[in-house]
């Protein structure tokens, strides 16, 4: 069994990235040509595994969450509510 020319082409390609963790965010920020100033804007959780789909060029075409729907925003919005939290706390002290 031999493999085709599309095969040994797909073996190299880089389908897509994951990331997780908090290099994540600067990943996002470097890969998507992010400003400092927007990043902030797009609620990236180091909790969300990220995936990043780029083309044969490594530009991003689009990335996601690859879970549902509902378990992002929960886990958004307890990321959303430890900063809230914290920055009271570091307010108070």
């Amino acid at each position: 069994m031999t493999d085709s020319a599309a095969d040994q082409k797909n073996i190299t390609a880089i389908k897509a990235l994951v990331f997780r963790g908090p290099n994540k965010l600067a990943l996002a920020r470097y890969l998507d040509g992010v400003s400092d100033a927007d990043i902030v804007g797009m609620n990236i959780t180091a909790v969300n595994p990220l995936v990043h789909e780029p083309d044969r060029d490594m530009k991003p075409i689009r990335h996601y969450y690859p879970w549902d729907a509902e378990r992002v925003r929960k886990a958004m919005q307890a990321s959303a509510d430890h900063v809230l939290l914290k920055n009271q706390m570091e307010a108070g002290s």
